[in-house]
């Protein structure tokens, strides 16, 4: 499979995120050879090329994303977009082979998901195993999706047995970069471990400070996992691990932006709060709970029922909201 790199001069339609891969992959078609096997490029060049991919699977989002934020403005412009998909659908008859012609001429992004359709069971296998594939060129890295073809590059570069060429940060960016990946796509279970692994190897490195910003940003990522995964419990874990730790660089005036690090404690805080009240019981967050049922179910229940449960213990409440039939019925 080969596909044809043009210039951006040369393209239409193509995001600045898309042309630094495709400028990538071009230049390292040049430097490698077009048939040059994956995993005998230098793991640095290969991890820039899964940077570029990742964000321009953000872009891509992004775009995609875009205007769909105001109700308001797309309810006022439905009848706007339906008129321009009927004046769609007739252009694509006539612009049809002009189209072919162009994909036939270059491949982009976003415009093979029907081909895609076939090969998705494959996607879904785990990236460590393709170290036993004979990936050869780049260009195959211009097909599918961003996320996907990124976690393939990074699945590459954690098969490498060439520890020289591997240092621990080196490592700590393929594993965060990882799990940038599989959080966009969805793959939360899978976002966790990776960033626990660039987490191990950060403080590896910055065993001697561990309030750097790289770990607790690498932290916050881990949260944002297990908030998205609903692990509570490892979520408040880590949640209060942060705090301490920028409250710590605070206090020994390490920050390099203190008014920011405040800022953040106080979301962080904010947070923590939220988890604590969730996880009450409504008694404990609300303590007139109790009289304002009574109250309000005194007021519902008529004097036989009240008299018919004036035996039942004072907390249990159930049995008389069981005996009471909704009016509606």
């Amino acid at each position: 499979m080969s596909f044809e790199l043009v210039s951006g001069t040369e393209t239409q339609d193509v995001s600045p995120e898309e042309q630094v891969v495709m400028d990538l992959i071009k230049q390292l078609s040049t430097q490698y050879g077009s048939d040059v096997e994956i995993t005998t490029v230098k793991p640095d060049e290969l991890l820039k090329l899964a940077t570029a991919l990742y964000k321009h699977g953000i872009a891509s989002n992004d775009l995609l994303a875009g205007g769909k934020d105001d109700d308001e403005e797309d309810d006022e412009n439905d009848e706007e977009e339906e008129e321009e998909e009927d004046e769609a659908v007739e252009n694509e008859e006539q612009d049809g082979n002009k189209e072919a012609s162009a994909n036939n001429k270059f491949y982009q992004f976003g415009h093979e998901e029907e081909e895609d359709l076939e090969d998705e069971d494959e996607d879904d296998e785990d990236v460590d195993a393709l170290d036993k594939q004979d990936l050869k060129g780049f260009e195959q890295f211009i097909i599918g999706n961003p996320f996907e073809s990124s976690l393939i590059l990074l699945g590459l570069i954690k098969s490498i047995e060439d520890e020289d060429a591997l240092n621990t940060l080196l490592l700590s960016d393929v594993y965060d970069l990882a799990g940038n990946n599989h959080l966009e796509l969805e793959n939360f279970e899978e976002a966790i471990p990776s960033y626990e692994k660039a987490l191990k190897l950060l403080e590896e490195h910055y065993k001697d400070d561990n309030t750097n910003e790289d770990i607790t940003e690498g932290y916050m990522k881990l949260c944002e996992a297990l908030k998205w995964a609903q692990d509570t419990k490892n979520y408040e874990k880590y949640l209060k691990k942060i705090i301490k730790l920028i409250e710590l660089r605070v206090d020994r005036r390490k920050s390099k932006d203190v008014e920011k690090d405040k800022a953040t404690l106080l979301e962080l805080k904010e947070d923590l709060d939220d988890i604590k009240e969730s996880q009450m019981d409504i008694r404990e967050r609300h303590p007139e709970f109790d009289s304002v049922l009574k109250r309000a179910l005194g007021q519902l229940l008529s004097p036989e029922e009240i008299s018919a449960n004036s035996g039942a213990a004072i907390n249990d409440l159930s049995s008389m909201i069981k005996k009471k039939k909704p009016k509606h019925k």
